[in-house]
């Protein structure tokens, strides 16, 4: 049974297809987002100026507007909102709290997967005082990653514990936490895997190279992606690996976005996420698959 009145969280560029596919369905949509300019605003039937990253303001929203459910797109942190506010409403949701915290916060994430036995860049958490001995581990040069963001925000590969210190305070910036990851840089193709995950088994859509662009410090800044993948000899580890993380995490319905890294030493698990991707998939999957993973997501 489709929803009637579902709260949308975000009103930007990736949201606007869900927004649409909404409205074209007749139901009524409540936007929530803090900026009242959001583009997304025009294609709701009510706003609601809460930020996607604070779960009571999104509670109080949801109460007033008596929503049916919660949905996001294209973007990480919200879906661990969503998960909260569902759970204390009752209301449907792929994710429970916990599994959303291990595909929206990296510090949860690295440390689910290392107890998984799941390959990853070796890491290590700092703080701001970025003490060498705890680097020991790693071989340079580092890669610093906020722990709670997005949009590689804070993403800075640098080449000493001196660096990492002084951007310390600028990576936290971007993060609600007062430690942050430090991973050993792996030479590598990165690629995305788009799905949907039923009864605990993922579905894959399709491999995409992450084309990306380096401005250093800055890396992994993705401007394209690619299909078919020139990594075709590598689609059976990179579909093992999938599989391996669904049931790892116990992750039983709903979008899958994971983003791997390819290299000599194996496929790698960089993040994971919950969602559709930001990056037109909503228009791009559908022509190269015939499953509209929009659909999926408002039926689901």
């Amino acid at each position: 049974m489709t929803p009637s009145r579902l709260l949308v969280l975000g009103g930007g560029s990736s949201q606007l297809s869900l927004l649409a596919r909404c409205r074209a369905r007749g139901m009524f949509t409540v936007l929530a987002d803090r900026d009242p300019r959001a583009p997304g605003r025009a294609l709701a039937d009510a706003f609601e100026p809460a930020s996607t990253f604070d779960p009571e303001a999104v509670l109080a929203a949801a109460r007033r507007r008596r929503v049916d459910a919660i949905l996001t797109a294209g973007t990480d942190q919200p879906v661990l909102v969503a998960a909260r506010v569902a759970a204390r409403l009752g209301l449907p949701s792929f994710l429970d709290v916990e599994t959303a915290l291990s595909v929206t916060n990296k510090r949860v994430m690295k440390g689910r997967l290392r107890d998984l036995g799941l390959p990853t860049a070796p890491w290590v958490l700092a703080d701001r005082e970025v003490d060498a001995r705890a680097l020991a581990p790693l071989r340079p040069p580092f890669v610093t990653k906020p722990v709670d963001s997005q949009g590689q925000r804070g993403v800075y590969r640098l080449p000493d514990a001196a660096l990492i210190r002084e951007a310390a305070d600028d990576v936290l910036s971007f993060s609600r936490e007062e430690r942050f990851l430090v991973e050993e840089y792996y030479p590598s193709s990165e690629v995305t895997v788009s799905g949907w995950t039923g009864q605990g088994r993922a579905t894959i859509l399709c491999v995409t190279d992450r084309v990306t662009v380096e401005a250093p410090p800055h890396i992994g800044v993705c401007f394209a992606h690619r299909y078919p993948s020139h990594l075709a000899g590598r689609l059976e580890e990179i579909s093992l690996l999938t599989q391996r993380v669904v049931q790892g995490l116990g992750i039983r319905e709903g979008p899958i976005y994971f983003q791997f890294l390819v290299g000599d030493r194996g496929v790698v698990v960089n993040e994971l996420s919950c969602r559709l991707g930001g990056a037109y998939e909503d228009l791009f999957i559908p022509r190269v698959t015939g499953v509209d993973p929009l659909e999926l997501l408002i039926r689901g």
